[in-house]
């Protein structure tokens, strides 16, 4: 599974439900309603549901591009948080070339990537989802058990 933190969640709903990591409870089903909250408890069903999964959070920020780069930058370290507190993986768009360049930033219509760019961000994904993996060897050795 390869989750992202929503965007939308830090432009529509803001810091306030942004929460903090103590909402990630020993009960996922009294974790509160926050990001916190809410994402450790899609992280906690998919563990109980598919326990041999393998869960890959991906961190959506790219610096002087975003609209509401303070707002999102901090829902972005929570997700860091988030795959720290879970021992996952994670990759981060902004690693990439391609996703800084300005060819990238420079064709973006009402604030999302315009049909000319996807094959750069499929390219861009390919190259940092294969660098997760390679980083975390230990954690993805046993997919086929």
């Amino acid at each position: 599974y390869i989750l992202t933190f929503g965007g939308n969640d830090a432009s529509q709903l803001g810091t306030n439900y942004l929460g903090t990591i103590a909402d990630i409870t020993n009960d996922y089903t009294q974790n509160p309603n926050s990001f916190y909250g809410n994402y450790a408890r899609i992280i906690e069903q998919i563990q109980a549901h598919a326990p041999k999964s393998k869960i890959v959070l991906g961190m959506w920020y790219v610096p002087n591009l975003e609209t509401q780069e303070a707002v999102r930058l901090q829902f972005f370290n929570a997700s860091k948080e988030i795959a720290t507190h879970y021992n996952l993986p994670y990759i981060e768009w902004k690693n990439d070339s391609w996703m800084t360049s300005n060819e990238f930033k420079n064709n973006f219509i009402h604030g999302h990537p315009s049909v000319i760019e996807f094959p750069g961000i499929a390219n861009a994904f390919e190259r940092i989802f294969s660098k997760a993996v390679s980083d975390n060897i230990s954690y993805f050795k046993d997919y086929t058990e």
